[in-house]
């Protein structure tokens, strides 16, 4: 009993230690993957998981092997690089650079009711965890202006973080063929801030300001929590592999929060504007949508060597109200209501992801792996009062991981490295320099010429412990 005891405390403190990891990448759908064969094979693992993570890639073979015990990850350093040119004028270049940790996992797995065919899987991970932030100022004359100045400034940040922690079970039909259901809790959190201000100096003086615009808006929201639903299955033999999969989208949220602000400005002694709107409130309606998902997996076996292929199609989310609220800025004081409306509406399109992977034994304890795979975007656009702050800046990322995995005294670990890369073109310009005129103020003008290019470098080692007893009397 002491023994158990202390494996329950361990894993305890493994599961702890977990949610003390992040890093830095846009919010695809296969943004992270988890435990030594996961990250080996950069996520072609539906069909045959083999392992503690099988609760979150494939329910249905939870149950398929006998090595039970508790997987930990998380010593995995990531340097990410995000530059973006072309968005304050051209040639203008913007750069987000990071060195952090990429998210853990934390999976258990064990047969409580004596019987081989019903096998429970516990697990604990980070599924997204992105946080792009961005800003500068550029300074310039205006044509045809003598001495005329213009200024702007660009402040950005968008984060998203969503946990889920859950519980599976499987049943085995028969030695080769698994049924399983995962049920994980969701608790899901963003955070958005877009400010742009800008001024336009026609005289050389410093003090005097003949136009100047001001919009800012500010929201976050939390879901705490909702549920999702994983249903999988899994047909295994010593040649081939076959897994399908499916995920439904978020349901059943206990508890919503949200609150905003907001701030439009304009000041303009030339055309003689001068408008002003802005509020703060928090509100609890706010809606939250996740794609359904549907996955597909092949493992093939060649005496020493394997290959495994994986893909999974998100479906797309029709254009919804994240927050609309109408509210009273002035709370009754003012001699007639100027109610002011805030509205975040979001869209995301289809994607269809895909992994392949290459595993070769060297030994009897020792593999090589090889792995690639997509992270497509699926475009996820952001308005904010009708006015799109935020397109989705990264675009399509592809993975190439490598490494190996090593069985040592019936314990496994992985240890590799994965190296992201991706591009977007055509973004909109958020000012065109050569276009800014007092007489169009505050139209800002602007191209579709936008570049961003994104670049991501991990080293991972995860650590997955068998516990003797289970493998050997198939509690």
């Amino acid at each position: 009993m002491p023994k158990l005891v202390n494996k329950i405390i361990i894993s305890a403190s493994l599961c702890f230690l977990s949610q003390f990891c992040f890093s830095q990448v846009e919010s695809n759908y296969w943004t992270h993957q988890y435990g030594s064969k996961g990250l080996l094979l950069n996520g072609a693992v539906i069909a045959s998981p083999d392992g503690e993570t099988s609760a979150f890639y494939n329910p249905g073979a939870i149950g398929m092997d006998d090595d039970l015990g508790f997987l930990f990850s998380f010593i995995t350093p990531t340097y990410s690089d995000l530059k973006t040119t072309n968005l304050l004028g051209d040639d203008h270049i913007i750069r987000d650079r990071n060195f952090n940790f990429a998210p853990g996992f934390f999976g258990l797995r064990l047969r409580p009711f004596q019987n081989k065919n019903i096998t429970l899987a516990i697990s604990n991970f980070e599924r997204y965890d992105s946080n792009i932030r961005f800003g500068d100022r550029v300074v310039a004359p205006i044509s045809g202006s003598e001495g005329g100045a213009f200024r702007i400034d660009l402040d950005f940040n968008r984060e998203i973080s969503e946990k889920w922690r859950g519980i599976g079970i499987a049943y085995n039909l028969s030695d080769n063929v698994g049924i399983g259901l995962s049920q994980f809790s969701v608790w899901h959190s963003q955070k958005f801030f877009s400010s742009i201000v800008n001024e336009i100096q026609l005289r050389n003086v410093l003090d005097q300001l003949d136009q100047f615009s001001r919009i800012e808006n500010n929201y976050r929201f939390n879901l705490n929590s909702a549920f999702i639903t994983k249903l999988g299955f899994s047909y295994k033999t010593e040649k081939i592999c076959f897994g399908l999969t499916y995920t439904s989208p978020l349901y059943g949220t206990i508890n919503k929060s949200a609150s905003y602000n907001f701030e439009d400005q304009i000041t303009d002694s030339i055309n003689e504007i001068s408008v002003s709107s802005s509020n703060r409130n928090n509100t609890s309606e706010v809606t939250y949508r996740s794609p359904h998902s549907f996955g597909l997996g092949i493992d093939i076996h060649r005496e020493a060597t394997s290959i495994s292929f994986s893909s999974e199609y998100f479906l797309a989310i029709d254009e919804y109200r994240i927050i609309d609220d109408l509210d009273d800025r002035f709370s009754g004081i003012a001699t007639s209501p100027t109610e002011t409306l805030f509205r975040v509406e979001t869209e995301s399109e289809a994607v269809l992801n895909f992994a392949i992977g290459l595993q070769r034994e060297i030994s009897e304890s020792t593999s090589l792996v090889l792995g690639f795979r997509s992270d497509l975007s699926h475009n996820n656009s952001v308005s904010v009062n009708n006015t799109p702050d935020y397109h989705g800046v990264v675009g399509n990322i592809y993975h190439i991981s490598g490494g190996s995995l090593i069985n040592i005294n019936n314990n496994q670990f992985s240890c590799g490295f994965d190296i992201g890369f991706g591009s977007k073109k055509e973004g909109a310009q958020l000012v065109d320099l050569s276009a800014v005129r007092p007489n169009t103020f505050p139209d800002l003008g602007g191209k579709n010429n936008v570049t961003s290019r994104f670049s991501s470098y991990m080293i991972f080692i995860t650590y997955d412990f068998i516990f003797q007893r289970f493998k050997k009397n198939g509690n």
